[in-house]
């Protein structure tokens, strides 16, 4: 009896736009006289259970796609990793794993909630909690729960799964994997995937933990904090040539705190550390919602380019809407031809 896929069970065999997924194969998105001489590779958010998922896969400016394992999924992780390597096809997986991000871990009407994080945490207090849009007052942490305040009497509703940042140097975050990171390593060995981004990684004791999980594994190290930054001054040498590191832009910035221009520094420490490593998040979101690509985009893929990097991963809500991830898949093959990238 034939193997029933993910996207078979799910909707009997068809894809959200009424069709089963072509095979993933590269296609110029336009005619020209030649290949693109590919100066960047680019790595594409996976954006699941989107009609264009796929065509994102065949675009030949993507040479990588990487899933976000805080995505919420109907399925087993093992059937939901088979589902992303048939529509992947050829093109590298990477299994992007939360670790020691900060994510609500049940949904919480502030303030009169407690906010319940997936992880425990230790935090001086008064602390501030950061969040996508606004930043409150944490007044008391107790394990992995905490009481909040706006100092402007707001109010709003934090999803499960709502990243956050916390800016105190005195947050300790107990623990590494969470159970869920847990389960997408032991599905994606038993898948022959070796490819995984670990976020928040700050010790040299979360490339070894991974290690042990998968001695195999190939690993990109996700620097999204000042942590991060010492790891990758004083422990990441030895690592170099099994690591791969990345900007996580989003969260470094943010985690920057009050000094903000220290980001540049940052940005240079990491390319200078490795010469391979990734610019992700804040790339060409200007985009999203049909807008122009702004001046600031423009010069900041510039700049990225030319202190070293040149590999970059579009963020997911980029990766989400359609009409936005095209458009910046055409710049960049554009700037590419132009040899302005």
């Amino acid at each position: 009896m034939p193997k029933v896929g993910w996207w078979s069970r799910l909707t009997g065999g068809k894809s959200p736009s009424g069709v089963r997924p072509a095979p993933v194969q590269s296609q110029p998105s336009h005619q020209m006289p030649g290949p693109v001489a590919k100066s960047v590779s680019v790595i594409g958010s996976y954006p699941f259970g989107l009609d264009h998922r796929v065509d994102m896969a065949r675009d030949p400016m993507i040479d990588a796609l990487r899933f976000n394992t805080a995505t919420d999924v109907f399925g087993s992780e093992k059937d939901i990793l088979q589902g992303l390597i048939e529509e992947c096809g050829e093109k590298e997986l990477w299994i992007d794993l939360k670790t020691r991000q900060l994510r609500i871990a049940e949904a919480a009407y502030l303030p009169y909630a407690i906010l319940e994080l997936t992880h425990e945490i230790s935090v001086d207090t008064p602390f501030e909690v950061i969040f996508r849009k606004g930043v409150w007052k944490g007044i008391e942490a107790q394990g992995n729960r905490l009481m909040v305040a706006s100092p402007k009497g707001f109010e709003r509703n934090s999803g499960k799964g709502e990243a956050i940042n916390i800016l105190s140097p005195s947050l300790v975050v107990h623990g590494f994997f969470t159970p869920s990171d847990k389960r997408y390593v032991k599905a994606a060995k038993a898948l022959g995937i070796h490819k995984f981004m670990l976020s928040f990684v700050e010790e040299e004791s979360d490339i070894t933990s991974m290690l042990k999980l998968d001695p195999k594994a190939e690993i990109v190290a996700k620097i999204e904090s000042q942590k991060g930054i010492r790891f990758v001054k004083e422990i990441y040498p030895k690592y170099a040539e099994r690591v791969r590191l990345m900007a996580a832009m989003d969260d470094l910035f943010t985690n920057m705190g009050e000094d903000k221009i220290q980001m540049l520094s940052a940005l240079q420490t990491i390319i200078d550390a490795d010469p391979s490593a990734i610019a992700a998040s804040r790339i060409l979101n200007s985009l999203q919602g049909g807008y122009e690509i702004s001046f600031q985009d423009l010069t900041s893929l510039s700049f990225l380019r030319k202190i070293g990097f040149s590999s970059f991963m579009l963020d997911d809500s980029l990766c989400r809407d359609q009409d936005a991830l095209f458009a910046a898949l055409r710049i960049i093959e554009e700037l590419q031809i132009e040899g302005l990238l």
